[in-house]
């Protein structure tokens, strides 16, 4: 008898798919690749017998030996499946969070105490190297123009990922999902007798659903395609949701801090905020396009092989679903629209104070043609030379003056702007950094991992606490010279 369980991983960017699949087989030759199509759309790589070992249910159970397959998408969706082989299975393994409990097992002759969920994303994590990217983020300067790009190249560079942007920052968010079903085929005894729950027909006289568990007893690799499609669409729809909603809090976030600022007479000022709003745009238009690319791909899943009954249930779900991500959508080019209204309504606030600025330079302009002739009259006899020398020392003099008065004015407003974006970026930093300690003060609490698991999760975290706290100095450093 043979027992499914799945969970899936997603990460904000397009992964490398075939770069990452070689170097796992370059680590591991026995892992075998094939190509896969979710409804003929979706492509993706089946990495097969990625992990073996055997389960250890408890202290006088048998051992069971489970294999962990992966579906590797480039849309950042990865979706585990883990198989167990055994003659009986416990129950357990049919309950809801079953792969998000602590478990020990044994791999290649090593004993491990942690999710089943934990190792597999673990391994994964090592094999993308994200431990690098903390690394190497201390050797770019927070405060050079190009510091966003840079990172955003880096972390493709290493990680065969290319990251979407949240605002004008390169974006990296990763979240797990537990499917709470199993699906149990070849079981001999057939459906256990409990009027309680209630029974479903998914395939007539092959597949029934009976609370969170699946029997199958015919069609096979049917459900479980249709399954991995159904799987996919909804760790799409939460994840893009949640980045969509990521993106809303940065909106909102950028529109207290213009609030703050809306009577700045600085002309920098605004113009760096028009130019980063721009940015913006694009960012969003470029991650905007590709979700619009995914879910076209995502409205032709279907399976023709399902009861009726079966499939509007679920079909009513998707619509839901594929209506919020549409509105949040929209949500977002709105504000956004709404977030450069300020930036215009300043814009010809300015245009009209350059304007009388313009026409106190012509005035000043024509008092010096004015002035041309006093020069004549300088040079005419009767006056005396101390009175000469000082007219034309007030005439050469006025222009410079004004000129030297000007450029104070414009150094003055480029430090005022400098500095205000310094203070929000130290705002920025310190948020980070106590979220990352929050973090890892949940992660040194969590039961559920092994203290080795934990080390490893916690060393990262200190080396991404130090990199943030290194930047943060450096931004104090430069409001000081600021």
């Amino acid at each position: 008898m043979r027992i499914n369980r799945y969970f899936t991983i997603s990460i904000s960017g397009e992964i490398e798919v075939s770069k990452l699949t070689r170097k796992i087989q370059e680590a591991d030759p026995e892992v075998r690749t094939e190509s896969v199509k979710l409804n003929k759309r979706i492509e993706g790589i089946l990495l097969s017998g990625l992990s073996r070992g055997k389960i250890l249910p408890d202290e006088h159970g048998s051992e069971i030996d489970f294999q962990l397959n992966v579906f590797l998408f480039p849309t950042g969706i990865i979706i585990f499946e883990v198989c167990f082989e055994a003659e009986s299975i416990p129950v357990r393994f049919k309950s809801s969070n079953f792969v998000s409990e602590k478990l020990v097992f044994v791999v290649n002759g090593e004993r491990h105490e942690d999710p089943l969920m934990q190792y597999s994303w673990s391994f994964f994590f090592k094999a993308m190297q994200f431990a690098s990217i903390t690394l190497r983020m201390s050797d770019i300067n927070i405060l050079d123009d190009n510091a966003q790009m840079n990172i955003h190249k880096t972390v493709k560079q290493l990680v065969m990922l290319t990251t979407y942007f949240l605002g004008d920052e390169t974006f990296l968010l990763v979240q797990g999902h537990v499917e709470k079903c199993s699906v149990i085929i070849g079981m001999k005894e057939g459906i256990p007798d409990d009027s309680g729950i209630k029974q479903e027909i998914v395939i007539k006289g092959e597949v029934i659903k009976r609370g969170n568990s699946y029997y199958c007893y015919g069609c096979e690799e049917e459900f479980l395609h249709y399954l991995r499609q159904h799987i996919y669409r909804k760790a799409f729809f939460k994840f893009y949701n949640e980045m969509l909603i990521k993106w809303l809090d940065k909106v909102r976030s950028q529109a207290k801090y213009i609030k703050r600022n809306l009577n700045e007479k600085n002309r920098i000022y605004w113009n760096k905020l028009r130019n980063k709003l721009e940015v913006w745009d694009l960012n969003y238009l470029d991650f905007y396009a590709a979700t619009v690319s995914m879910l076209h791909q995502i409205d032709e899943i279907s399976s023709p092989e399902l009861e009726e009954n079966y499939i509007d249930k679920h079909r009513k779900g998707y619509h839901e679903n594929r209506e919020n991500l549409l509105k949040n959508m929209d949500h977002i080019k709105y504000s956004l629209e709404n977030l450069t209204t300020p930036g215009k309504a300043h814009d010809e606030h300015i245009l009209q104070k350059e304007t009388e600025k313009g026409n106190e330079r012509i005035m000043l302009l024509s008092f010096l043609a004015m002035s041309i002739p006093l020069l004549g009259a300088i040079l005419a006899p009767g006056i005396s030379v101390m009175t000469k020398i000082t007219a034309a020392l007030v005439l050469c003099l006025m222009p410079v003056i004004y000129m030297f008065i000007r450029k104070n004015h414009r150094l003055r407003d480029r430090r005022k702007s400098n500095r205000m974006y310094l203070l929000s970026l130290k705002e920025s930093h310190i948020s980070d950094i106590e979220n990352t300690r929050d973090i890892f003060n949940s992660i040194e609490n969590d039961p559920e991992r092994s203290r080795k698991s934990k080390d490893q999760v916690l060393a990262l975290l200190r080396e991404s606490l130090k990199t943030t706290e290194k930047q943060l100095n450096d931004i104090d450093m430069e409001i000081k010279r600021s």
